[in-house]
């Protein structure tokens, strides 16, 4: 296949199309191609990022979200790859400065503000991921991926010690999602750091025998096995 003037935009519809419904071995040499007509289209410099980042070739998709940024170097969604691919490759303190950089710039949506909360409650910056998980919430208004964003907002006023705020918020999630295993492992931390060691292992005990893999209750179950033994 050859790549004209007169073709270019009708193939380059025609694969971003194709990208997400056909196998990427028939995708990715017709981007090539395209890449290879015009070094300078972001859009398909994009879409070489998503296909690379979809195949876990993390090496070549931060090459072609790098050139894409010195196009564009606040385009919102290389931004999100290159945070996203620094997160995949370990090295955090990258992905983290991507985060507050689109943040700064004013362009953070749902998934910049809800991972952002993620690290700073993990870094016991509970106020401020308090916030984070706020603004999260206030930016997905249809609500279709709020509910990691509610729970981790529940967790917070958990560790402040609102275990009232935060059981109305995880209480409200299982209403919805009747067993969400995040909500009743916060629901059933909120009990334990409330001193509420009977209802915290029930639910943990409940979620062991339901989700055999998940191991945050089991970690917690240990805990509270050991405070029993102490008194």
């Amino acid at each position: 296949m050859k790549i004209t003037n007169e073709n270019y935009l009708v193939t380059l519809n025609k694969v971003l199309d194709d990208i997400d419904t056909k196998p990427h071995n028939k995708v990715l040499p017709i981007l090539e191609l395209l890449n290879d007509f015009d070094r300078k289209d972001i859009v398909v410099l994009k879409a070489l990022t998503h296909i690379h980042f979809r195949n876990k070739d993390y090496a070549k998709a931060l090459h072609y979200v790098l050139n894409a940024l010195d196009i564009d170097p606040e385009d919102t969604q290389a931004l999100k790859y290159k945070a996203w691919l620094y997160d995949q490759t370990g090295d955090k303190k990258l992905y983290i400065k991507t985060l507050e950089h689109l943040i700064a710039l004013g362009k953070a949506d749902f998934e910049v503000y809800d991972q952002y909360a993620e690290y700073q409650e993990n870094k016991g910056l509970i106020l401020n991921a308090l916030g984070s998980y706020t603004m999260a919430l206030s930016s997905d208004e249809s609500f279709h991926q709020a509910i990691h964003a509610a729970i981790g907002g529940a967790n917070c006023y958990s560790k402040l010690g609102a275990y009232g705020i935060a059981n109305e918020i995880y209480d409200t999630v299982l209403l919805v999602h009747l067993n969400d295993k995040m909500a009743l492992y916060g629901k059933a931390y909120s009990y334990y750091l409330n001193n509420k060691i009977n209802s915290a292992e029930k639910i943990c005990k409940k979620l062991v025998s339901d989700y055999s893999d998940f191991q945050h209750p089991k970690d917690l179950l240990d805990l509270i096995n050991k405070q029993k033994e102490k008194k």
